[in-house]
């Protein structure tokens, strides 16, 4: 197997082609899974079979409980590793950032969560846009909404949704709401 496996039984039980690990039992049961990277003790620690190739796993118990899950990237200490329940194990195509970040749910797939339950803003500098539970805001003043709905859309249930108007629809686009959700345009 062309492998690199640096670290006290770090790649211990591993098969596949084009894994490396670097750290104390990172990608140690990763039997027949390949393509994996994993750098940070413990880090991929359960991937271990065929259909889990694919992850890269960085710092210390990075997507440890990952076992069959495919194609995840999870980056911070104990990302994909935070809460009982919600640590990722089987979903794929996730991408985790931050300390304690966890996916919705173990199986979860094709989510993109960046930073845990204790941050309170997502901000992007260099274009001077924040999104927190108050508000969205770019320049800290306007938000801007598009004038056209381009492809279907609905309402979560449970949620309500507004948008500066006025609103066009596009021929055959359809924009669905429930009996218990409202949308607002002002």
């Amino acid at each position: 197997a062309s492998c690199v496996h640096i670290g006290n039984l770090s790649g211990y039980a591993s098969t596949g082609n084009f894994n490396v690990s670097i750290g104390e039992y990172s990608l140690s049961t990763a039997t027949s899974s390949a393509d994996n990277t994993g750098v940070g003790s413990q880090a991929l620690r359960y991937v271990n079979n065929s259909s889990s190739g694919g992850n890269t796993g960085i710092g210390r118990l990075a997507g440890q409980d990952i076992t069959s899950g495919s194609n995840n990237t999870v980056i911070g200490y104990q990302a994909g590793h935070g809460q009982a329940g919600s640590n990722l194990t089987t979903g794929s195509n996730n991408i985790l950032i931050g300390k304690s970040v966890d996916a919705s749910t173990g199986s979860a797939s094709n989510e993109v969560v960046i930073g845990n339950s204790s941050q309170t803003s997502f901000k992007v500098g260099g274009i001077n846009f924040e999104a927190n539970a108050n508000a969205v805001t770019q320049g800290g003043v306007f938000y801007e909404n598009n004038t056209t709905v381009s492809a279907d859309y609905t309402i979560t249930n449970g949620r309500n949704a507004m948008a500066a108007g006025p609103i066009t629809i596009a021929s055959g686009v359809t924009v669905t709401v429930g009996a218990d959700e409202t949308l607002t345009i002002v």
